[in-house]
């Protein structure tokens, strides 16, 4: 719904708009209307480790602080009712060579600006962890410490002892561990062998999944598992060696699933308002080769 109160303006105008560690273009179903509302925004900032193609639309982008590069604290109370914590493990700012902040910092910076500072009175993100460890009465460091066995001392430039954690040691470029156990660097569809050879579909060839709203590509992977009127495609798929200047943006239109999927309000769960991501109605067909 928000997506199309940016386009429409109804029922009130979004103007702006700030993604943390998100990427709307792939991640949201429909992905079309996805893009034309980001594009109508007036103020598009992005957060984030790497040029998604979202980065690449945004008119900023900040290089976020990841998180190595953080202290971190997250409840499971939900699940299995204990909380986890842990401190930076390398720092985010190097003078002279990066300078990463927090999204609670670029948010509470923004906020003071704005003449909201009093809803922020911790200056870092480590106050306010301790904020909420006050009942405990251990502040974020001591809970770290306390919780844990052992702090082993940190060791920079380890790796020229003992190499990284590769089977080669070396910093690589591309999992030699996949490579090793056969799984394919390619976007997958799962399609059953019998249906396969009736469409005369081959094993590893590349495949066009088609809906009414478009179309993309997955390389066939044959699998009994699948029910023989079922494919199963794969989620969250954009190119990092393709271009990001648009209209490539990565190759997102070519294989991102969410191109062909909806949103429509009308067709969703009328008690959850979610999309119907997991079915839709498809045709699958070879891609010719010229």
């Amino acid at each position: 719904m928000v997506f199309r109160a940016m386009i429409t303006g109804q029922p009130y105008p979004v103007k702006a708009a700030v993604t943390v560690a998100s990427n709307p273009l792939i991640t949201q179903p429909n992905t079309k209307l996805v893009y034309k509302a980001l594009k109508s925004l007036d103020l598009y900032v992005v957060m984030d480790f790497w040029m998604t193609p979202c980065a690449d639309i945004s008119d900023y982008v900040l290089p976020v602080a990841s998180w190595l590069e953080r202290p971190i604290m997250w409840d499971f109370n939900g699940y299995a009712r204990e909380m986890a914590a842990g401190e930076a493990a390398v720092p985010a700012i190097v003078e002279g060579q990066y300078d990463h902040k927090t999204d609670y910092d670029v948010y509470r910076e923004l906020s003071l600006r704005l003449g909201l500072g009093k809803y922020w009175p911790w200056k870092d993100i480590g106050e306010f962890y301790d904020a909420l460890l006050k009942p405990t009465g251990m502040t974020h460091n001591q809970y770290v410490h306390r919780m844990r066995c052992e702090k082993k001392p940190a060791e920079f430039r380890k790796y020229e002892k003992v190499g990284f954690g590769t089977p080669s040691d070396k910093a690589e470029l591309y999992s030699r561990i996949y490579e090793q156990l056969g799984y394919d660097s390619n976007p997958l569809l799962d399609i059953h062998p019998e249906t396969a050879e009736k469409l005369s579909i081959r094993d590893g060839d590349w495949v066009w999944i088609e809906t009414l709203r478009g179309r993309v590509k997955h390389k066939a992977k044959l699998n009994t598992r699948v029910s023989e009127n079922v494919v199963h495609a794969e989620h969250g798929w954009w190119l990092p060696e393709l271009p990001g200047e648009e209209p490539w943006l990565h190759g997102l239109w070519e294989v991102n699933i969410n191109v062909v999927t909806n949103d429509d309000p009308e067709i969703c769960d009328p008690v959850t308002g979610s999309s119907p991501l997991r079915t839709a109605l498809c045709r699958v067909y070879k891609v010719k080769s010229y």
